[in-house]
């Protein structure tokens, strides 16, 4: 699912990622070793359409270039509450450096895909168009 990334995103995701981590992650880095492995998974805490997955993939790849981020989902997609969405695995200092960037990017865009389908569906058949 890896996207040829932007410079204007590849800017925004460094922009972000500062902006979280700031000088570092101390906790992370006095606890975790640099070569540490682990996996993670991003659940769906609620019924949502999916938005944003490579946005929240770039992210980690920019943390970690090596991450293995996996999912059978796509943008568009509606999941259920208590779904997986995707299975990482990698260092762990990569993962949990880039996991609240991602998890905000994820969340806003799937929120926005969440209420546009609502309204989408709610004006099905009633000749009105949903477009901003």
């Amino acid at each position: 699912m890896e996207i040829a990334m932007d410079l204007t995103l590849r800017k925004r995701i460094e922009e972000a990622l500062a902006e979280d981590i700031g000088p570092g992650d101390i906790t992370t880095d006095a606890l975790v070793g640099p070569e540490e492995r682990g996996a993670a998974l991003i659940l769906a805490k609620e019924p949502l359409t999916i938005a944003g997955l490579a946005v929240a993939e770039a992210v980690f790849r920019a943390m970690d270039p090596d991450v293995a981020f996996l999912t059978d989902r796509e943008d568009g997609d509606a999941v259920e509450a208590g779904q997986t969405l995707v299975r990482l695995r990698g260092r762990m200092r990569g993962l949990l450096k880039a996991e609240r960037t991602a998890l905000n990017y994820l969340q806003r865009l799937s929120g926005i895909a969440t209420l546009s389908r609502r309204w989408s569906e709610a004006l099905e058949g009633t000749g009105a168009r949903l477009v901003d």
